[in-house]
């Protein structure tokens, strides 16, 4: 937008509103499908010969030790939060995915993100394995 950084990569929520304004010319969004709006005619990656697709996810923590039934009070409160329109709405307006899921389903997810960022850091030497 100022004309002196060639590339950057951020949320496509961020860079929606530029678009939509001129502002800023995108070459490609990492997600499995395009998405609407301001971003309707960006290509995926994947559409342009490069097999990726990735983006960044939100969490909420609590401390160590929680009980089960604790566990169990938040993920509850938090399902419904994602059931109410100004969620529904925020989810659009972001470019966000609908992908509410629970402490345990984010623990695999996190062991998984691990493992494959390692993978890629031991293959450029930047870790040990």
């Amino acid at each position: 937008m100022g004309g002196h950084i060639d590339l950057v990569t951020t949320a496509a929520g961020n860079a929606a509103p530029h678009v939509a304004a001129g502002r800023l010319r995108l070459v490609g969004v990492a997600a499995p499908a395009r998405f609407g709006g301001a971003l309707a005619t960006i290509p995926t990656w994947k559409e342009q010969g490069v097999d990726v697709v990735t983006g960044g996810w939100r969490a909420i923590v609590g401390p160590k030790g929680l009980s089960a039934a604790q566990i169990a009070y938040w993920e509850g409160v938090l399902a419904k939060a994602t059931q109410v329109p100004e969620w529904r709405e925020d989810l659009e307006k972001n470019f966000w995915s609908d992908d509410f899921v629970t402490s345990a389903q984010f623990r695999k997810d996190l062991d998984k993100d691990y493992a494959d960022m390692k993978a890629v850091l031991v293959e450029l030497g930047l870790a040990k394995q």
